[in-house]
């Protein structure tokens, strides 16, 4: 069965994405009450102000299987390897904890056919998603405008998941990051400008490579990949930013070899931009001739991926 996220009524519910919108933000308005009634300690007092730390970006059912998601930005990030600035965002199931979606084998919705799940996934779900999870069901996120910086798009969960409009809006100003799964959906193809296929094995890249994907290989290198920049160079996502889809960018380099405020040049998808590959988490770090392209001397213009 296709999905089609302006029409519900293939799914047996005999609704439209907004009436079903407004029903899930009801019922979550609905659920914050209650929890404020038995938890009242969890909500600030009305003179206590914070400095919001997370806004919503969506609320909605997943182009996966249709099944309720949330999609929640957050702005403080002890990733290293991304970035201090850098904007992670969380795909989670928006009725069901990220620890019980795994262990019922109901991550499709958020994950897709991602070969990870459960098994071999890099992010530890009873950390940042379960805490993101919780504050959510507490109300402790609203919706809200990003502050300035990388968006790194699905820190947990597959971009796919939620719809390309979304995805634009946020990267409107701002340069991103983000790979998927889901690359042989048909609705996947419009992601292409904006993600980078995720793939596990060389039949999958040379797949994806000839439906004019970016590939970002795991374990194996495509022809013309470069070396994920945070092995080969030391970079943060933040500073390095070539896992972009095929939105390109010209960056000015300086000194110490690190690509600067980007000029932001949106054109046609381009089909000689390389492809980026990196050694599986955990593994060894390894050097390959064509591990990262040669950076030029300060303040040279590079087209850099």
């Amino acid at each position: 069965m296709i999905f089609d996220p302006n029409n519900l009524t293939n799914l047996n519910l005999g609704i439209t994405v907004a009436d079903w919108a407004t029903r899930y933000a009801a019922r979550s308005r609905a659920r914050c009450f209650l929890e404020s009634v038995v938890n009242p300690e969890r909500i600030q007092p009305r003179g206590k102000r914070t400095r919001a730390t997370g806004v919503i970006l969506y609320e909605g059912p997943s182009l996966i299987d249709g099944a309720p998601i949330v999609v929640i930005a957050t702005f403080r990030s002890r990733n290293r390897k991304t970035g201090a600035r850098t904007i992670q965002t969380w795909i989670i199931r928006a009725d069901k904890d990220p620890l019980r979606v795994v262990a019922e084998e109901r991550a499709l919705s958020i994950c897709g056919r991602c070969p990870l799940v459960g098994k071999a996934c890099y992010v530890l779900v009873h950390n940042a998603p379960l805490a993101v999870w919780k504050k959510y069901m507490r109300g402790g996120y609203s919706y809200g405008t990003l502050p300035e910086g990388l968006l790194r798009m699905g820190s947990y969960g597959d971009p796919g998941a939620v719809p390309l409009e979304i995805w634009t809006s946020a990267l409107e100003g701002r340069d991103g990051v983000g790979y998927t799964h889901q690359y042989l959906m048909p609705h996947m193809q419009a992601y292409r400008g904006i993600l980078m296929a995720s793939t596990d094995t060389m039949a999958q890249s040379i797949v994806a490579l000839s439906m004019g994907w970016r590939v970002f290989a795991v374990g194996h290198i495509p022809p013309g990949a470069v070396q994920c920049l945070a092995d080969a160079k030391g970079l943060t996502c933040a500073q390095c930013r070539i896992c972009n889809g095929n939105r390109w960018r010209l960056y000015q380099i300086g000194s110490r070899g690190i690509p600067e405020v980007p000029m932001f040049l949106d054109s046609e998808p381009r089909k000689d931009k390389a492809s980026v590959w990196i050694a599986p988490h955990g593994a060894k770090k390894a050097a390959h001739p064509s591990a990262a392209p040669k950076i030029a001397g300060k303040r040279h213009l590079q087209m850099v991926a």
